[in-house]
């Protein structure tokens, strides 16, 4: 039997065993993305060829779901859901992932380098990717708050260029101060011990938002009238839920975590 089999073979061994160092449990043969459901990590079955490229990413994805185990309330997804704000949801995803990750460090400090290691192949690989021209202003709200918080706040230096890049898209799309305001909000999170905060931080960024909102419509509507486009609904600037979903995301019909939290931008390879 080849070396690439013999590791395929060992590598949901290898997979178990850092999971019961992590304290959680580790199961392959699932559908979709890795995923947790508070308890049990779920992996896909492995392809049979196993490149380093891809022990890299899973060893990631089991360290990031771990740490959902660990870190994250579940019982406030149902907060979440009850909001039926889908742009709510990926802003505190980005807050919890940031948050809670940054625990886990300190509980378990080697994951801190498995997490930047895997975050490098996954710029390289293009899961994370510069934005496509046409995104929504959402999805380049999340997907800078993503790579800020990842570089700033966790360190992963992969995400420096990438950062920039977002950084002046919104800049340009949506102020100078609407950005810096956003970035002060952000910060926030680096003092939050509990998915309770990240859902209150999340919830100052809508406020932010709505508040942009309304200042777009009234310069749109110089008169100041009510009228249904007040929200700024048909402004192309306008940050919108129906312009929420990161490029890539596949939509999560349950309370499970999945490793696409990592980054709701992300672009499956």
């Amino acid at each position: 039997m080849s070396q690439l089999k013999l590791e395929h073979l060992a590598a949901p061994l290898v997979a178990a065993a850092l999971g019961r160092s992590l304290g959680v449990e580790v199961r392959f043969g699932s559908q979709g993305a890795p995923r947790t459901n508070g308890e049990v990590i779920f992996i896909p079955s492995l392809p049979l060829e196993v490149p380093d490229r891809a022990r890299t990413q899973l060893w990631g994805f089991i360290h990031h779901e771990a740490m959902h185990i660990r870190q994250t309330d579940f019982p406030v997804f149902e907060i979440i859901a009850a909001e039926n704000d889908e742009l709510l949801r990926h802003l505190f995803n980005i807050l919890e992932d940031v948050r809670g990750e940054a625990a886990q460090f300190r509980l378990y400090p080697g994951s801190q380098k498995v997490l930047r290691d895997t975050m490098i192949e996954l710029v390289e690989s293009g899961f994370f990717a510069d934005p496509e021209p046409d995104i929504s202003p959402a999805a380049l709200v999340c997907g800078f708050l993503i790579r800020e918080l990842r570089l700033s706040v966790l360190g992963q230096l992969a995400f420096d260029k990438q950062a920039q890049v977002y950084r002046s898209l919104l800049v340009h799309a949506l102020g100078e101060s609407f950005t810096t305001r956003l970035v002060a909000i952000a910060t926030h999170v680096v003092g939050a011990v509990s998915s309770q905060e990240s859902i209150d931080i999340a919830y100052q960024f809508r406020a932010l938002i709505e508040e942009e909102n309304q200042s777009l419509a009234d310069d749109s509507d110089p008169s100041g009238a009510d009228s249904p486009s007040s929200a700024g609904s048909d402004d192309p600037t306008s940050i919108s839920v129906s312009g929420a979903e990161p490029q890539g995301e596949p939509p999560n019909e349950d309370t499970s975590v999945s490793s696409t939290a990592v980054n709701p931008e992300g672009r499956s390879s």
